[in-house]
């Protein structure tokens, strides 16, 4: 017979698992189609935020912002309210004695969470009342820490356009500003942020070369030149790269998840074997770029384990990337659409489910390019050569078609 260590190590493997792996997968799904919604629900929620923030500075009852933090209040998560603080704090963060303060709900990240303890209650039955509640009550606070990560995803994929906002732009912002979400008086994680200070080139170069860990990631790099550096195998997840020269840069084997490329010059830039998930380089010049290898995205067919909150595939919308490397690449459901691929090298590489609407495949290299379920509506494919392409599924309406075909 089991003791009583042995009986709750047995309800944690067998129940609370198997609890946890389908609730957070219906999660998952309900996250890719109903998220578009809720980014607008929380762009309401911020605007309006802002705008009595704005207010409070302009009567000078406020000054600079520093931060704006989102804090998980965990005590109103126990009464059933998905709710979190929301603080201005200036520069010295923490040490703000009068942070402006409101509200964000979150039930839509939550609402299968406050059903857990009932549903652990149920399946506990089964132990002989040798589950008590105290234990249900600590496992329950344990497994919120998973639902908490898809507002943190969720407000980092509104930021952007948060950020452009009237009420948000006219705030009085410090020369470095951030976004954080994290639990109250606890760890926070950046979901955006702005550094407007005047940085030389040159010092983020020697920064860079010292290759200290941990350092580089969720950054914002505005307008440098850093043609031609050495950053291979450093973590830039989560970072900003504004108006960059990085023609040339050495970038192989980095940590890329979540990074955004506004308007970047990446032209025969090395960024093989990096991770890439949920990155975003549209409107960028890279070519000749060589994406050897790179990995991102998600299969087509649904997880059936879950990990973490699914990432964005990797998107090259409106990018130049002629005469581009992608052989090998692994990014499945990749979004091309309006990309200039001419001359493009991409031979045996994932691309199921890719977007490749108008992209222009011309002079393409794509043998034995995985095509599966891709879109290639408008895609201008003369001469290039698709043999051992795998295009099952694929839409190919209204595509220009290869030279003899």
């Amino acid at each position: 017979m089991m003791n009583s260590v042995e009986v709750l190590s047995h309800f944690e493997r067998h129940e609370v698992r198997s609890w946890r792996q389908r609730t957070l997968l219906e999660l998952d799904a309900a996250f890719g189609q109903g998220r578009e919604e809720w980014i607008a629900a929380f762009l309401m929620h911020f605007e309006s935020w802002c705008s009595r923030l704005l207010e409070k500075q302009q009567k000078g009852e406020k000054g600079k912002i520093g931060y704006i933090s989102y804090h998980l209040l965990r005590t109103r998560l126990q009464e059933n309210e998905a709710v979190y603080l929301v603080e201005g704090m200036d520069d010295t963060w923490w040490l703000d004695k009068q942070p402006y303060q409101g509200y964000y709900a979150a039930d839509w990240a939550f609402s299968s969470w406050m059903k857990c303890k009932q549903e652990l209650l149920f399946a506990a039955h089964s132990y002989s009342g040798r589950i008590r509640d105290p234990q249900l009550e600590k496992i329950a606070r344990k497994e919120c820490e998973h639902f908490h990560r898809y507002v943190i995803e969720l407000i980092r994929l509104a930021m952007p356009r948060a950020a452009k906002l009237d009420a948000y732009q006219r705030l009085q912002r410090e020369e470095v500003f951030e976004v954080r979400v994290g639990e109250y008086m606890d760890h926070s994680v950046v979901v955006y942020k702005e550094d407007r200070r005047q940085r030389e080139s040159e010092h983020v170069r020697e920064w860079i070369r010292e290759r200290h860990e941990n350092d580089y990631a969720y950054e914002a790099y505005e307008h440098f030149d850093l043609a031609g550096e050495h950053a291979a195998g450093l973590d830039f997840r989560y970072s900003t790269f504004h108006k960059c020269n990085l023609k040339q840069i050495d970038m192989r084997w980095s940590m890329m998840v979540g990074t955004r490329w506004e308007e970047c010059f990446l032209q025969q830039a090395d960024l093989s074997e990096s991770l890439v998930h949920g990155a975003c380089f549209g409107g960028s010049n890279m070519r000749g770029v060589n994406l050897q290898k790179i990995m991102g995205g998600r299969s087509r067919e649904a997880s059936t384990h879950w990990v973490m909150p699914s990432l964005d595939a990797v998107s090259f919308v409106h990018t130049d990337l002629r005469e581009a490397d992608l052989s090998y690449a692994d990014i499945p459901q990749a979004d091309f659409s309006f990309a200039d691929l001419r001359g493009g090298i991409l031979h045996g590489a994932n691309l199921e489910g890719a977007i490749l609407c108008n992209a222009n495949l011309s002079d393409a290299e794509l043998q034995g390019t995985n095509l599966r379920y891709a879109d290639l509506r408008g895609t201008d494919l003369t001469n290039a050569n698709l043999e051992g392409a795998d295009l099952t599924g694929a839409i190919v309406e209204c595509a220009v078609r290869p030279s003899g075909e």
